[in-house]
């Protein structure tokens, strides 16, 4: 039987190999630039980057060798050729995006132009939470439910934590969408947030900066330390209550997880050892020889104490003061020009020298602290030369020294004029460098002894709030105690922002936004018909 020879394909028509290739290399082109966009757009090389990737160069090598012929055809194609430099342009695109996010997810930064920093964590905040080691894990009960404002204000604060350390994880679970997991922490209530770190959980309720700060200090902190305050000479007690007490000053050391408690020498023959930091806060009566001695042997045996001193008839503790190279001066500081409502005997210190414990008052809001009738020191000359004695706070060069204060305010030629100190600091060894310069190493450290200031008013409940009293208060016992991170400015409440209009800007108010402005638009537009029409 002859055989029918094999008819030729015609000319032109490509064959099923061909065919199956011009279906597939498209596709293939299509899971390389999906996976490329989906790596651009999160970020990250996971399963849906790298599987359409691999799977689309895997077609597209495919499709090339199983028609090379015509493969090689249609790449010699005008159209095919501006195809590939529109793909290589958006290649080029999506390389250029994916590198903006690679640098902008490990070196980017937020701007708050917000006046008063509002969504801006507090310096002491950022400064703890730069300083973490452990992980702490934040997770916040809030619903939609409630009230909007809540419910954003606590996911911008949680962004803000996150932001601020790798070591910070949060959630926001909505107790309705997901009543397992408020099931799982006991949720009972809504605007709740679970502090965990470790085996230690807090609980924070409302979106509260200050005590989610305190809460993560609970958590990873390995103990507290404390802080007694000396009793039994007409100091200001902590235990107390009323405008003249300390009750603020004692609720910020406890918000930054100290343990506060009373110290009467009277009744105990030494400082006791579990005391981190002792507060002399304005003994009206001197101290018994065996009470200076105590606190004596404590300084020496590398002890801390803050010194709050008033001027007299207030002893000066110079028994104690003397030896760590610092001369309380007679008088009071006066100072008319820079005072609270022309009071005289009030002095507003807007200067503050470089040191630890005051710099984040030049890098913060607050810039001024008040003092009440305050008392000058002096540096002794004489003194042990390992001492190194810092002065923190500084009146202006229109203050004095008024040695003989009866009420009326004139300066007598003898009198010391300023700048005057009032606030001093003593360590001993070499003092640290300044941000950007080499440190000194570890075993020649500074080591801290006394923080000293002419006034004990400044820190109670009466001025505790005003301008960067409190923070001073706080910064001081910080730095004594070795809590570098906790030297800073303390989360302020959020400002609140309130217009007041008198009656007659009232009703200038309403004409202007409710008649005039819609009767403008209802003109204007009245306008334009009539000369469409």
């Amino acid at each position: 039987m002859a055989q029918t020879p094999d008819h030729p394909r015609p000319e032109g028509r490509p064959g099923a190999a061909a065919t199956l290739a011009a279906l597939i290399g498209p596709l293939g082109v299509a899971g390389i630039l999906g996976g490329a966009a989906v790596f651009a757009i999160t970020g990250q090389f996971s399963k849906w980057s790298w599987i359409p990737m691999a799977a689309g160069a895997a077609l597209l090598v495919f499709s090339l060798l199983s028609s090379p012929r015509q493969a090689l055809a249609v790449l010699r194609r005008r159209g095919t050729r501006m195809g590939m430099n529109m793909a290589a342009l958006m290649i080029l695109v999506l390389a250029i995006a994916v590198l903006v996010n690679y640098v902008s997810s490990r070196r980017h930064h937020r701007f708050d132009f917000t006046r008063s920093k509002q969504h801006t964590l507090a310096l002491q905040t950022r400064k703890i939470l730069r300083g973490l080691k452990k992980e702490v894990t934040l997770v916040s009960f809030y619903s939609r439910r409630s009230p909007e404002s809540e419910f954003e204000e606590m996911s911008d604060l949680l962004d803000e934590y996150r932001y601020g350390s790798d070591h910070i994880k949060t959630r926001l679970v909505d107790p309705y969408a997901n009543p397992s997991e408020a099931q799982k922490y006991g949720v009972t209530s809504l605007s709740v947030t679970f502090v965990e770190g470790g085996n230690r959980k807090e609980q924070v309720y409302g979106p509260n900066e200050q005590d989610l700060t305190t809460a993560i200090l609970k958590v990873t902190r390995d103990q507290k330390q404390k802080i007694y305050f000396l009793v039994g000479h007409g100091e200001y007690d902590p235990a107390s209550v009323g405008p003249n007490s300390y009750s603020e000053a004692k609720r910020a050391l406890e918000a930054a997880y100290y343990e506060v408690a009373n110290l009467n020498l009277v009744s105990q023959q030494s400082v006791p050892k579990d005391c981190d930091v002792l507060v002399v806060a304005g003994a009206q009566k001197p101290l018994a020889e065996r009470e200076a001695k105590a606190i004596e042997a404590y300084l020496a045996a590398g002890g801390k104490a803050l010194l709050l001193v008033e001027p007299a008839p207030a002893p000066s503790l110079a028994e104690i003061l003397n030896p760590w190279g610092v001369k309380p001066l007679p008088g009071v500081v006066v100072e008319p020009l820079m005072n609270l409502f022309g009071d005289a005997k009030t002095v507003v210190v807007t200067h503050y020298n470089y040191h630890e414990i005051t710099r984040p008052f030049t890098e913060g809001r607050t810039s001024n602290s008040q003092f009440v009738t305050p008392r000058a020191f002096e540096r002794d000359p004489a003194a042990r030369p390992e001492l190194r004695v810092a002065d923190l706070l500084q009146t202006s060069s229109q203050s004095w020294l008024e040695t003989n204060f009866s009420g009326k305010v004139a300066k007598e030629p003898d009198e010391k004029s300023g700048p005057l100190t009032i606030g001093l600091a003593v360590t001993t060894g070499p003092p640290p460098a300044p941000p950007g310069m080499p440190q000194p190493p570890p075993s020649e450290k500074e080591t801290r002894h006394l923080v000293v200031i002419g006034d004990s008013d400044f820190a109670t409940d009466n001025y505790f709030s005003a301008t960067a009293n409190g923070d001073l208060f706080l910064n001081a016992a910080s730095w004594l105690a070795g809590e570098s991170e906790l030297v800073a400015i303390k989360p302020k409440p959020p400002e609140q922002h309130t217009i007041m209009l008198d009656q007659a800007q009232g009703r200038q108010t309403f004409v202007l936004s409710v008649l005039a402005v819609p009767l403008a638009v209802l003109f204007a537009g009245g306008y334009v018909w009539w000369r469409r029409r």
